[in-house]
């Protein structure tokens, strides 16, 4: 007797391909509606980090100071250098 296999693929649900592609563009819009239309002031840790790119886009290092000296930062998180690649690349 033959054993029977713990799980059956006719057996599974199937998700339908359209269903997934409409469920992500609903998620896209709502969430680019929410995101471009309603605006939020940059909180504490984004203000750190916004300043931080900044500097490092100046080339003045990992520093919150806004003005010299710049005095650097223990904070090492990819967050600022990401935001410098942004503000070097955009015009």
């Amino acid at each position: 007797m033959a054993k029977k296999p713990l799980i059956n693929r006719l057996d599974t649900p199937r998700v339908d391909k359209r269903f997934l592609w409409i469920v992500f563009l609903i998620s896209f819009f709502l969430g680019s509606f929410f995101a471009f239309c309603f605006r939020h002031p940059l909180e504490a840790d984004a203000i750190g980090y916004d300043t931080i790119g900044w500097n490092l886009a100046q080339g003045n290092g990992f520093s919150v100071q806004n003005s010299a000296p710049y005095v650097p930062t223990m904070n090492r998180v990819i967050i600022p250098v990401m935001t410098a690649k942004v503000f070097i690349t955009s015009p």
